[in-house]
C-alpha cells in the first residue's frame, strides 16, 4: 500500500527527489523482508530434515552444536585487568577494542589540497564520462562477486554471495542503480555484524586474541 501511494505521487510529480528516494528505500526494505522470509523457511526445513529424517544429519547437528558451545565467550578481561562475565560488559570490552582498532585517521587537509592542485587541469574524456554515469550492469556485478574470496559473507544472513549470486543478481543490480540515482547510501550499508573468531593456542579471556 505504501509503495502504491509513493508511485502514485511520482506519477503526479515525477521529478520529486524526496519521493524517488522514499520509493527506493521502501522497495528495498520490502525485498529484504521477502528474502528474510525465504531464508527462515529454508533454514527451518533443513533443521527438520537433519533432526528427524537423516541420521548423519542428526550427528552433524550435534557436532555443530558442540562447536558452537566451544565458541562461546565465557569471560573477557577489561582494561583494569578484571574478568567480566556479563553480556553487556563483554560487549562493551569488544566494542571499545575494535573501535580503537579501526578508528579513522584524521584527514590532512593540506594533502588533499595538494592533490587537487595537481589534478585540477586534468580533464576526463567523453568515453570515461559515459562509463561513469551509465547504470551498473549485471556483468560488472558478477565480476565483482567472482573476485570475492570463497565463503566471503557480506551481510548478516550468513549466506555467501557466490552461492546465490545468480538468483539475486537482478535484484542487486536494481538496488544499486536506485541508490546511484538517489546519490545516497542506505543506512543498512553502514552497519556490520562482526563475529569474533578465536585465535588458535591463545588465552581467550583477552579480546585481542580474537579476530573479526
Amino acid at each position: 500500500l505504501r509503495i502504491k501511494e509513493l508511485e502514485s505521487g511520482l506519477q503526479i510529480t515525477p521529478k520529486d527527489h524526496r519521493l524517488q528516494y522514499q520509493t527506493i528505500v521502501t522497495k528495498h526494505k520490502l525485498n529484504l523482508l521477502e528474502q528474510e522470509g525465504m531464508i527462515t523457511k529454508l533454514t527451518a526445513a533443513r533443521q527438520i530434515y537433519f533432526e528427524q529424517t537423516n541420521k548423519p544429519g542428526r550427528w552433524l547437528s550435534y557436532k555443530l552444536k558442540k562447536e558452537k558451545e566451544k565458541r562461546l565467550i565465557y569471560q573477557l578481561i577489561d582494561g583494569k585487568g578484571d574478568p567480566q562475565q556479563g553480556i553487556e560488559q563483554k560487549k562493551e570490552i569488544a566494542c571499545k577494542y575494535f573501535e580503537d582498532l579501526y578508528k579513522k585517521e584524521e584527514v590532512n587537509e593540506d594533502t588533499i589540497r595538494s592533490y587537487l592542485d595537481k589534478t585540477k587541469d586534468k580533464v576526463i574524456g567523453e568515453e570515461m564520462k559515459e562509463i561513469l554515469v551509465k547504470d551498473i550492469t549485471w556483468s560488472e556485478l558478477k565480476i565483482t562477486i567472482e573476485n570475492q574470496k570463497n565463503n566471503k559473507i557480506l551481510g548478516p544472513d550468513g549466506i555467501p554471495y557466490k552461492a546465490i549470486g545468480e538468483q539475486i543478481g537482478p535484484l542487486m543490480v536494481e538496488v544499486y542503480n536506485e541508490v546511484l540515482l538517489a546519490s545516497k547510501m542506505l543506512d543498512s550499508w553502514r552497519e556490520a555484524l562482526i563475529l569474533l573468531i578465536p585465535k588458535e593456542d591463545s588465552d581467550l579471556c583477552f579480546i585481542q586474541n580474537y579476530r573479526p
